[in-house]
């Protein structure tokens, strides 16, 4: 009987932990369009400002961020390949930039999207 169930324990393992990997995506809210996208440790941040496109990889200084019942909350510093950093604070799957998107023009508000 184990030997029949065990195909079916390792499709639900592997559904399981790409569920509750460390991706996210962040969407700016804005006229022109932003993206945070987190994978794993890095990611990339890309944003439009009047006619230039613009995008940065960056890794996690620091994330303490969790999936709960009423949404992502918690907080995110961003070292930017430029040097630059930006901090995000989160409660109920809204986002908000605390330092460093001013001087980029990036929204400073941003909600969980769809990735």
């Amino acid at each position: 009987m184990t030997l029949r169930l065990q195909p079916l324990i390792c499709c639900l393992a592997i559904l399981v932990s790409g569920c509750t990997g460390d991706d996210l995506h962040l969407s700016g809210k804005s006229m022109d369009g932003a993206d945070i996208v987190v994978d794993g440790q890095r990611g990339t941040v890309s944003w439009h400002w009047g006619p230039k496109a613009y995008s940065q990889p960056f890794t996690l200084a620091k994330k303490d961020v969790s999936h709960a019942p009423g949404g992502w909350d918690g907080t995110m510093d961003l070292k930017l390949s430029s040097g630059r950093h930006l901090s995000l604070k989160g409660e109920h799957g809204t986002f908000v930039c605390e330092h460093g998107c001013d001087d980029l023009h990036l929204p400073l508000l941003w909600t969980v999207a769809d990735k």
